[in-house]
């Protein structure tokens, strides 16, 4: 049996390899993780334009289909989420259809819209803020396409939402119809 002052004697500590290895690892698992958080974040964006998408997608096709309401899509951006809600419009009575969170409020929205005078140049028209703020998308019952509440209002370009990555609901005017894109 050995005793208590040779295994004292014969443990020295650590080497400095093993303490850089150690430290090599810990460096690659924090990328891994911050990696993954940012790709979580860009997800979420995605996720909210292509929910957006299919709410308007919908709601297009509701208001084509119903002669006696005039349908829309409530975009809100409210303390604790983003959701879109259905609106149905009949004899100055407004009821609500179904409502989809699209996102935490993690993510920011804005509205974007065409340039005057040009159907190609977009910018910035407003951004919705959480305190409750929201923006209304009509239809037109004829053609599906999108309206303006009032004829001064704007052409509206597209809706961007924004975490660590960006994805705009592109929205084609004349037909009411949309598509989503990555951007970066």
């Amino acid at each position: 049996m050995k005793d208590n002052k040779s295994t004292k004697l014969n443990n020295k500590g650590v080497s400095l390899i093993e303490v850089i290895v150690v430290v090599i690892i810990i460096g690659i698992m924090a990328t891994a993780v911050i990696v993954n958080i940012g790709q979580v974040y860009g997800r979420n964006a995605m996720n909210a334009a292509t929910k957006l998408s299919k709410v308007l997608d919908a709601a297009r096709l509701e208001s084509m289909n119903k002669a006696d309401k005039n349908v829309s899509v409530r975009l809100k951006v409210g303390s604790n989420d983003i959701t879109a809600t259905i609106i149905y419009k009949a004899g100055g009575t407004e009821t609500e259809g179904e409502t989809t969170v699209l996102g935490n409020t993690g993510l920011t929205v804005k509205i974007m819209q065409f340039a005057a005078g040009s159907d190609e140049i977009e910018t910035e028209y407003r951004t919705l803020t959480g305190a409750v703020s929201q923006m209304d998308f009509s239809f037109k019952k004829s053609t599906g396409g999108f309206r303006t509440t009032v004829e001064t209002d704007p052409k509206l370009a597209g809706v961007v939402f924004e975490g660590m990555k960006k994805a705009e609901v592109v929205l084609i005017w004349e037909t009411g119809r949309n598509y989503v894109e990555a951007l970066d």
